[in-house]
This record gives C-alpha cells, structure tokens and sequence, in this order.
C-alpha cells in the first residue's frame, strides 16, 4: 500500500513502505511498477476534465506529470501532538528523488528510476526501460546512474527515444567533464531524432 505523506508545493511524496527489516525490494518495486499504469490512465481522465471544464476561461494547457522513483530502508514516523501529527520520512530515497525531479522541465510525462530501483524489476519488466546516463544531483557528491519507463509513449516515440539513448549519455557525459561543445553536438543529435525528449531539451536550455 502506498501514502501520500506530503504534499509540496506542485509536488507530493507517495511511500510504499514495510516494518519488515529483511526487505524483498523485488516485490515492493513490483507492485509500483503494475500501479504506474494504473495512475497516468487517472492522470489522463483527470486531464481531459480539468482541459475541457477550465481551457476556455483561463486558457490553461493541459498539465503534465514527472515521476521519480527509488528505493531503499528509511526512517519513518509521526511528527506532533497527539492532537495534530503527520507521517513524515527521513532517508536518502526520498532526497534522491527529488532531486531527479529537478533535473527535468516539465513539457511532457515521464518516469524516471534509479539504479537501485531498476534493478529491483523482474527481468522481463526491464525490457521496458532506457539508459539515459548518469547525473549529478543536487547535495550529492557521487553520480547516480537513471533509467526511463518507456511503457507510455506511443510506438514511435519509443523507437526514437531508444535510438537517441547513445546520443544522450555521450552527451550528458561531456556535459559533467565541462566539455560543453562535445556535449551540446551529441545533445543536438539526439534533438534531431526526437524533438521532444524532456532531458535534452533542459540540457540544450
């Protein structure tokens, strides 16, 4: 089962968490990977609502979401009095996750994972995903190596955004060893086969 713990600003933290100590992250990311899903079918109901009641008086686009998912053992507990309290965590997925959420400007949908969470999938359910490099977030020293769930993007989108992967690596690779224009010619190839790619375009920005 799964909480929203809090909600910040245009964002909110969902826990899926256990009391058990000998965790079988497998089956925890799991059961995340069947319910993402299950969310954007209701972000995209939620959508069509809220664009079709509201476009026409405020002439507001239709919204787009970015997931960010990672896991690992936290701390997790009630803050307050016994009159007002709320659940709060502390622990480095939480922070990692944010941060992954800062890399990106929001133009289209996404999900992005960890490592960690990536290799807690059941094989076949990897075969969805793409490498898109490795980063350095925001407070943190060592780079963290992300993948993408492909699951929905239309066919083509897919096939494109699988083809420009070697591009983007290379250049986000460039791009940390402050070798700009290797890495801005390698973000513009990838640019070419998808225009609308949400990480190459925040870097090429």
């Amino acid at each position: 089962e799964g909480e929203v713990l809090s909600i910040d600003g245009d964002r909110f933290y969902i826990a899926i968490v256990t009391k058990k100590l000998d965790v079988d992250f497998s089956k925890l990311v799991h059961n995340i990977y069947l319910s993402l899903p299950i969310f954007f079918e209701n972000f995209r109901k939620f959508n069509v609502y809220f664009y079709e009641k509201y476009y026409e008086k405020y002439k507001i686009n239709k919204l787009h979401v970015g997931i960010a998912c990672n896991v690992s053992q936290l701390t997790a507990g009630l803050i307050g009095s016994d009159e007002q309290n709320k659940v709060t965590i502390i622990g480095d997925a939480v922070n990692v996750a944010a941060r992954i959420l800062e890399l990106v400007h929001y133009k289209e949908n996404f999900v992005y994972v960890t490592e960690h969470f990536f290799n807690c999938l059941y094989p076949e359910e990897k075969n969805h995903f793409r490498y898109i490099g490795k980063y350095q977030l925001r407070g943190k020293e060592e780079f963290i190596s992300l993948f993408e769930d492909l699951r929905f993007d239309p066919e083509f989108v897919k096939e494109k955004k699988r083809r420009l992967a070697p591009y983007l690596v290379k250049a986000i690779e460039c791009y940390y060893q402050y070798d700009l224009n290797n890495a801005v010619y390698y973000l513009k190839k990838a640019h070419s086969i998808y225009e609308e790619d949400p990480i190459v375009n925040t870097f090429l920005s």
